[in-house]
């Protein structure tokens, strides 16, 4: 016949089981948002690349438009100069166009440059668009299976639960309330083995007759140094 100890400790079993999975389904919330929080990370960064692009895409339309506005200077200038009538004032016409003409090729330099610039920024967010598209799939497929282990917890909570309460039907109350007291505490093991003379839950050297009364297996004898049953 089994004592109350092996009785209990076969209940410590199915315990352990339930803490374990209370725990991780405790947790999957947290996984979850872990999850989320990654992806939106790469949103955020790929939001920000679409920012810079939007920026230098008006940045290079406004300087296409300020060389469209020189050039029309120029054509403005060369209608005037048919109406002028001295060399003198032809030649001041002419370093005007220049000068116009001097300020088109440095925005056109610019132009070059800023289209470059685009042009970088545009892989960065086709990068970052291809990058999100799959952190996107992958979240989803993270997530469905974290619901999946969600209920597959549930259920084998549920029947853990059900086959405790067969096992504990056998337990003497005594020791049942001690044993609840102590795993409430601990949220560990609270019925530990004597093993070479020693406590199995905090391992200090325990006194011979401890040790005689714990191998017993129906007596409630606690450790002294953690306050675990022996058995």
């Amino acid at each position: 016949m089994s004592t109350q100890a092996e009785i209990l400790a076969a209940v410590q079993e199915i315990d352990m089981q339930i803490i374990r999975l209370e725990k991780e389904l405790t947790d999957i919330p947290t996984r979850k948002k872990a999850v989320e929080e990654a992806n939106l990370h790469k949103q955020e960064t790929l939001k920000a690349a679409k920012t810079t692009l939007t920026s230098k895409q008006s940045a290079t339309k406004q300087i296409e438009l300020d060389v469209e506005a020189e050039q029309q200077k120029i054509r403005k200038f060369r209608e005037q100069q048919l109406q002028l009538k001295s060399n003198k004032e032809f030649k001041a016409m002419e370093e005007e166009i220049r000068q116009v003409e001097k300020k088109i090729s440095q925005l056109e330099e610019k132009q070059i440059l800023s289209f470059e610039e685009t042009d970088k920024v545009s892989v960065t967010v086709a990068s970052a668009k291809q990058l999100i598209d799959k952190a996107d799939q992958e979240m989803r497929a993270e997530l469905a299976t974290l619901e999946v282990r969600r209920a597959e917890i549930d259920g084998n909570l549920q029947k853990l639960i059900a086959e405790r309460a067969e096992k504990v039907v056998g337990v003497d109350p005594r020791w049942l309330n001690r044993y609840e007291a102590i795993i409430k505490n601990k949220k560990d093991r609270a019925l530990v083995r004597v093993d070479h003379k020693i406590c199995g839950g905090c391992h200090m050297a325990l006194p011979p007759h401890v040790i005689h009364d714990a191998r017993r297996g129906d007596l409630l004898i606690s450790c002294s140094f953690c306050g675990r049953l022996l058995y």
